[in-house]
């Protein structure tokens, strides 16, 4: 099946999140599309099944002596990148989240879903 691609923007380059993207369907893979940046913030994925309530989405990570949740982070300073967001499967609706505001200009992403259910 062709891939979706959604776009997230932000109000302004102050702010700490992206608008809401409503995928419309679960998709097995969903990725994020990173452009350059030039503020140093972690980015962190937001999720919600009914687009008003939004919680950090945590990803599950093995360690050697117990399963451990996180919260799906990309870390400062990845530019230019594509990941796939592990956890945001299952999720309608997803907000990119900020830990500082992005004073220089406003990138906008793309997340894009493929291999739909």
């Amino acid at each position: 099946m062709t891939p979706r691609i959604f776009t997230a923007s932000m109000a302004s380059g102050a702010t700490l999140l992206t608008t809401a993207v409503d995928i419309g369907e679960i998709c097995r893979i969903v990725r994020l599309h990173i452009p350059t940046m030039t503020s140093n913030t972690d980015i962190y994925i937001q999720g919600s099944h009914d687009g008003t309530t939004y919680r950090r989405i945590y990803a599950q990570i093995w360690s050697t002596s117990a399963l451990l949740h996180s919260p799906l982070k990309i870390a400062s300073g990845i530019s230019q990148a594509m990941v796939e967001l592990q956890g945001a499967q299952g999720y309608r609706y997803l907000k990119i989240e900020f830990s500082t505001a992005i004073t220089a200009t406003a990138p906008t992403f793309r997340v894009i879903c493929a291999d739909n259910y």
